[in-house]
């Protein structure tokens, strides 16, 4: 997985645009070369049709038809493959969906907080698929004819069903997920682009250097190292296609020491240097 290009999608979600809605898939089946995702919305899928192979901090989940996955902010993730697999996918900002639950939800923080099998097994125990099936529903009439009202109602939708979910959750007795890593992910996050050492990430957690570096590879299934440099390199990628910043301007906007030392890395994991990136990139929009 550390050899994996990682993309941090950015959903431009907030108050006005708390979640994105996307029905994706396809109806023939693929192997899936596509990169890695990392981002801050939660994902909440349901594979409609079909079925799939997905990753999720470096574990493999087939997937089929009335699945439900959640993915929580900033994993890596991804899609493997697909088999025929039709995907209704909400991308929701978890902070305005706990605001919306007035700062209820002790559950879904929970939820969100769990290593991924633990949340797949909790998400599709039978008690819990008439529940799913009601969202889909709703949802795909909703889009089947959508309005001016439409993202207000799927939001309330959505908003009921995590409601719903809360309160019929039947987690673990004494699941206590490790949060000493939030600092570390923050640090990042915060750090305006430019380079965060091990050492320094490590500090934040109150760790010592290697036993951070065991927890983060065994938490994300991807290095400290690879996380922090492909965060990077998918920012430079959107201030590429975004923000149309020059070669120069994204390599130190982004924290590499030259724009040839920048071109080398972005090559490398993007499979284009940063210039044919962004033509290629903004050709396909234009079309």
């Amino acid at each position: 997985m550390t050899k994996e290009s990682v993309v941090k999608y950015d959903f431009r979600l907030s108050a006005r645009k708390p979640f994105d809605c996307m029905p994706t898939g396809s109806q023939i089946f693929s192997a899936v070369p596509s990169p890695l995702d990392i981002h801050q919305a939660i994902h909440l899928g349901f594979v409609k049709n079909g079925k799939m192979r997905s990753l999720t901090r470096g574990r493999i989940y087939p997937m089929t038809q009335g699945d439900c996955y959640l993915i929580a902010p900033w994993e890596p993730h991804g899609i493997l493959e697909r088999d025929h697999a039709l995907i209704l996918l909400f991308s929701i900002s978890q902070e305005e969906l706990l605001r919306s639950l007035l700062d209820a939800g002790a559950n879904i923080k929970k939820l969100l907080q769990l290593a991924p099998d633990e949340r797949m097994q909790l998400l599709n125990t039978p008690a819990l698929r008439p529940l799913q099936q009601n969202l889909r529903t709703a949802a795909d009439q909703l889009l089947a004819a959508p309005d001016e009202w439409t993202q207000v109602r799927l939001w309330h939708l959505l908003c009921g069903f995590f409601i719903d979910l809360d309160s019929r959750l039947d987690l673990p007795a004494g699941s206590t997920p490790d949060r000493r890593l939030d600092q570390a992910l923050e640090l990042i996050h915060q750090s305006n682009g430019q380079p965060v050492s091990l050492e320094d990430a490590a500090a934040a957690c109150s760790l010592g250097a290697s036993h951070f570096r065991h927890l983060f590879k065994n938490h994300f299934g991807i290095s400290f190292g690879s996380y922090e440099l492909q965060y990077r390199l998918n920012g430079a990628a959107e201030s590429l296609l975004h923000l149309n910043r020059t070669i120069k301007e994204t390599a130190e906007r982004w924290g590499f020491h030259d724009a040839a030392h920048f071109s080398r890395y972005f090559k490398k994991h993007y499979g284009l240097p940063p210039g044919d990136y962004q033509k290629n990139e903004i050709s396909k929009k234009s079309q």
